[in-house]
Formats: C-alpha cells, structure tokens, sequence
C-alpha cells in the first residue's frame, strides 16, 4: 500500500477528494481584485519565492485538525503526503499530480513551515495546489 490514504500507490483519485470536499488542499482559487480568479490561502496561509526562485516557503495555517483523533495539521503532514505520491521518494507510487514538473522535494523548516524546492519555478504549479484543479489533499501523517 504505502500511500497516507491506504489506497494503492496508484492514487488515480486523491484529486477527487479534494474536489468533493473530503479533504483539503494547500491554497484556494478565490475572487481578486479586479473579479477574476485568485491564489488565496487555504492550509497555507502565506508563502513566498526565494529570491532565486529555487524554492517557496509556506507558512501553514495553525489550528487544522485531522478528523477521527490524528491531531493538527503540521508541516510533518504536508511532506509525508507528498513524499508518499512521489515515484522519487515510494517505490511504485503513480499519484494522478505527482510528481510534478520541476518540483524537487518537499522538507518541513518547523512545525508550520515547509518549503518546496524546484529544478525552475513555474507560476502554473500554484494552480496545482488548489482546490479548482488537482489539488493535493494533505493526509495525517500520524494515520499511516
């Protein structure tokens, strides 16, 4: 098995969670400004590029907990999930979003905090982690 869903590492509809509703992705498509569609946080409330845009740092929201009793969300979370549908890093994984383009590895800094590194960023991959597209719902690390 291996994936943070107990479902094989084929994970052809983690994205569909997201999209019903069952679990969360990392940032929201929201209304901007001037009525068009915007990144908004979500389970990251904030982030920012390196100023050599090798790699983008978020800060998680505090506070989320998991349902059935596996605590709050931390960045220990986030890699795990991601860690899990990544061929790279699980031996047979095929995760419908994973891997993606350019996107290296993903670590935790601290409790609320990871970073994901990239080979070159690209603007695009903010959609990825929505919840309009195939947003990446973040599973406990601790249900595993």
């Amino acid at each position: 098995m291996g994936t943070p869903s107990g479902w094989p590492t084929d994970c052809l509809w983690c994205a569909s969670l997201v999209m019903m509703g069952a679990q969360e992705a990392l940032v929201k498509i929201d209304t901007g400004p001037d009525g068009g569609l915007a990144i908004g946080p979500w389970l990251a409330d904030s982030w920012a590029l390196s100023p050599d845009s090798k790699y983008m740092d978020f800060k998680l929201h505090k506070g989320v907990t998991f349902n059935m009793g596996f605590g709050e969300m931390t960045a220990d979370d986030v890699v795990y999930t991601y860690n899990a549908g990544d061929p790279a890093v699980t031996k047979g994984a095929a995760h419908d979003t994973l891997p993606r383009a350019g996107l290296v590895k993903v670590e935790a800094v601290d409790k609320y905090t990871f970073r994901m590194y990239w080979t070159a960023f690209i603007p695009s991959v903010m959609f990825e982690l929505t919840d309009f597209n195939e947003g990446i719902g973040i599973f406990p690390k601790r249900a595993a």
